[in-house]
């Protein structure tokens, strides 16, 4: 069942890039940025901005969603030209998926 739900996840964010959204990240990190930082980096990015979104980051549950989080953003950055789309406007544009993937 998880297994689906990320590849539901995914399905979203592949949807959202080739809708070639974009937007204003508020100064959060773009794809470019995220891909070129180190696995601890783009946790705790990734993190931050669950955080904002008043998710529960904490324990082992947490550290789960948060790198389930991450290797959909992962995914997503890889595709095509999206260096400069912000992590926080893919959150944004798919946020159903998002909640579903963390069990909302």
């Amino acid at each position: 069942m998880r297994t689906a739900t990320i590849g539901t996840f995914l399905s979203a964010l592949l949807l959202v890039g080739l809708a070639g959204c974009s937007g204003d990240g508020g100064g959060l990190a773009t794809c470019e940025e995220f891909t070129a930082s180190d696995s601890a980096t783009q946790s705790s990015t990734i993190a931050e901005i669950m955080k904002s979104h008043n998710l529960d980051v904490e324990g082992p549950t947490g550290t789960i969603k948060v790198e389930a989080v991450k290797a959909a953003m992962q995914a997503f950055c890889e595709i095509g030209d999206r260096g400069s789309t912000t992590l926080e406007s893919i959150w944004n544009e798919s946020a159903a998926a998002i909640e579903q993937l963390l069990g909302g």
